[in-house]
């Protein structure tokens, strides 16, 4: 048993919680950064679409796990 009478399990879900948060959080950083350059980019943003592309679809990844993290967590499974 770890502390407050968790199970392995929940503790791993509460990890994984946290990682999924910073990289929620790392993404966000990453998009701002990214919204900051676009000035100096030749072409603007349009020529580097996929860049793009890539930030939103990994931070809509980390934020559906974190939701999936939270939920599964709360339940206490």
């Amino acid at each position: 048993m770890s502390p407050k009478g968790w199970s392995e399990a929940r503790t791993a879900r509460l990890i994984a919680m946290v990682i999924s948060g910073a990289v929620v959080v790392a993404d966000l950083w990453l998009f701002v950064v990214f919204l900051r350059a676009v000035r100096s980019f030749p072409g603007g943003w349009r020529s580097y679409w996929y860049l793009l592309l890539g930030i939103v679809g990994i931070m809509g990844f980390a934020v559906l796990r974190l939701r999936r993290h939270w939920r599964s967590f709360k339940a206490g499974e």
